[in-house]
Protein backbone atom coordinates (compact mmCIF):
# COMPACT_ATOMS: atom_id res chain seq x y z
CA UNK A 1 0.00 0.00 0.00
CA UNK A 2 1.64 3.69 -0.49
CA UNK A 3 2.13 5.61 1.63
CA UNK A 4 -0.74 8.76 0.24
CA UNK A 5 -2.79 5.94 0.49
CA UNK A 6 -2.57 5.11 4.29
CA UNK A 7 -2.56 8.23 4.91
CA UNK A 8 -5.53 9.29 2.95
CA UNK A 9 -7.51 5.88 5.19
CA UNK A 10 -5.90 7.37 8.77
CA UNK A 11 -7.77 10.74 7.41
CA UNK A 12 -11.18 9.22 6.56
CA UNK A 13 -11.12 6.74 9.92
CA UNK A 14 -9.95 9.82 12.05
CA UNK A 15 -12.77 11.17 11.53
CA UNK A 16 -16.08 8.92 10.34
CA UNK A 17 -15.18 6.71 13.32
CA UNK A 18 -16.50 8.91 16.05
CA UNK A 19 -18.86 10.50 14.14
CA UNK A 20 -20.34 8.28 11.56
CA UNK A 21 -18.73 4.46 12.45
CA UNK A 22 -19.10 4.19 16.58
CA UNK A 23 -20.41 7.45 17.41
CA UNK A 24 -20.16 6.57 21.06
CA UNK A 25 -16.31 6.71 20.25
CA UNK A 26 -16.28 10.50 20.46
CA UNK A 27 -16.82 10.47 24.19
CA UNK A 28 -12.83 10.10 24.25
CA UNK A 29 -12.42 13.25 23.03
CA UNK A 30 -13.40 14.87 25.65
CA UNK A 31 -10.74 13.88 27.68
CA UNK A 32 -7.82 16.32 27.36
CA UNK A 33 -5.14 14.60 27.60
CA UNK A 34 -6.48 12.29 24.19
CA UNK A 35 -7.52 15.76 22.59
CA UNK A 36 -3.91 16.71 22.86
CA UNK A 37 -2.79 13.76 20.96
CA UNK A 38 -5.16 13.64 18.82
CA UNK A 39 -4.07 16.77 17.80
CA UNK A 40 -0.43 16.14 17.73
CA UNK A 41 -1.47 13.30 15.41
CA UNK A 42 -3.32 15.44 13.06
CA UNK A 43 -0.63 18.14 12.80
CA UNK A 44 1.55 15.05 12.20
CA UNK A 45 -0.48 13.66 9.05
CA UNK A 46 -0.61 17.83 8.03
CA UNK A 47 2.99 18.35 8.13
CA UNK A 48 3.60 15.35 6.25
CA UNK A 49 0.95 15.59 3.68
CA UNK A 50 2.90 19.38 3.27
CA UNK A 51 6.53 17.97 2.79
CA UNK A 52 5.26 16.05 0.08
CA UNK A 53 3.80 18.81 -2.20
CA UNK A 54 5.42 19.84 -5.43
CA UNK A 55 3.99 21.47 -8.20
CA UNK A 56 4.33 18.37 -10.30
CA UNK A 57 1.77 16.30 -8.49
CA UNK A 58 -1.57 15.02 -10.02
CA UNK A 59 -5.03 16.69 -9.31
CA UNK A 60 -5.86 14.02 -7.14
CA UNK A 61 -2.70 13.64 -5.02
CA UNK A 62 -3.34 17.73 -4.51
CA UNK A 63 -6.75 17.44 -3.16
CA UNK A 64 -5.31 14.70 -0.90
CA UNK A 65 -2.92 17.40 0.83
CA UNK A 66 -6.15 19.29 1.33
CA UNK A 67 -7.68 16.44 2.60
CA UNK A 68 -5.40 16.22 5.38
CA UNK A 69 -6.67 19.15 6.87
CA UNK A 70 -10.16 17.28 7.72
CA UNK A 71 -8.35 15.77 11.13
CA UNK A 72 -7.33 19.27 12.48
CA UNK A 73 -10.61 20.61 11.20
CA UNK A 74 -12.72 17.89 13.00
CA UNK A 75 -10.47 18.56 16.06
CA UNK A 76 -11.36 22.23 16.29
CA UNK A 77 -14.96 21.87 15.21
CA UNK A 78 -16.02 19.49 17.59
CA UNK A 79 -14.20 21.42 20.32
CA UNK A 80 -16.23 24.37 19.41
CA UNK A 81 -19.04 22.40 18.75
CA UNK A 82 -18.85 20.76 22.24
CA UNK A 83 -18.38 24.52 23.80
CA UNK A 84 -21.24 25.66 22.55
CA UNK A 85 -23.78 22.45 23.56
CA UNK A 86 -21.90 22.63 26.89
CA UNK A 87 -23.30 26.50 27.50
CA UNK A 88 -26.76 25.67 25.61
CA UNK A 89 -27.44 22.56 27.41
CA UNK A 90 -25.17 22.32 30.59
CA UNK A 91 -23.66 19.22 29.46
CA UNK A 92 -21.60 17.74 26.54
CA UNK A 93 -22.53 16.97 23.22
CA UNK A 94 -24.48 13.85 21.61
CA UNK A 95 -24.17 11.86 19.04
CA UNK A 96 -26.58 9.52 17.69
CA UNK A 97 -26.07 6.09 16.61
CA UNK A 98 -28.92 4.54 14.83
CA UNK A 99 -29.33 1.18 15.84
CA UNK A 100 -28.14 1.81 19.42
CA UNK A 101 -30.54 2.99 21.97
CA UNK A 102 -28.30 4.47 24.60
CA UNK A 103 -28.98 7.57 26.31
CA UNK A 104 -26.89 10.02 24.29
CA UNK A 105 -28.71 8.56 20.91
CA UNK A 106 -32.24 9.26 22.85
CA UNK A 107 -31.20 12.81 23.86
CA UNK A 108 -29.10 14.04 20.94
CA UNK A 109 -31.08 17.61 19.63
CA UNK A 110 -31.44 18.96 16.03
CA UNK A 111 -28.27 21.34 16.66
CA UNK A 112 -26.24 18.38 17.77
CA UNK A 113 -27.60 16.45 14.79
CA UNK A 114 -26.76 19.31 12.79
CA UNK A 115 -23.03 19.53 14.31
CA UNK A 116 -22.78 15.69 14.18
CA UNK A 117 -23.70 15.87 10.25
CA UNK A 118 -21.50 18.90 10.05
CA UNK A 119 -18.19 16.61 10.79
CA UNK A 120 -19.21 13.76 9.15
CA UNK A 121 -18.88 15.83 5.93
CA UNK A 122 -15.75 17.31 6.15
CA UNK A 123 -13.08 15.35 4.43
CA UNK A 124 -15.91 15.51 1.63
CA UNK A 125 -15.91 19.54 1.93
CA UNK A 126 -11.80 18.98 1.65
CA UNK A 127 -12.40 17.52 -1.34
CA UNK A 128 -14.88 19.93 -2.91
CA UNK A 129 -12.50 22.76 -2.00
CA UNK A 130 -9.53 21.06 -3.46
CA UNK A 131 -11.36 20.24 -7.22
CA UNK A 132 -12.55 24.54 -6.90
CA UNK A 133 -8.89 25.59 -6.58
CA UNK A 134 -7.01 22.94 -8.75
Amino acid sequence: MKSENLILFIIFFFVWIPTFIYPRSHKILRSTKFYNYSSVVSILILILSMMKYEMLLSQNEKIQILISLSPILFLILYKQFDKIILRKLNRNMYFSAKYLNDKESLGQTSLESLFQFTLVFIPLICAAIGLLIF
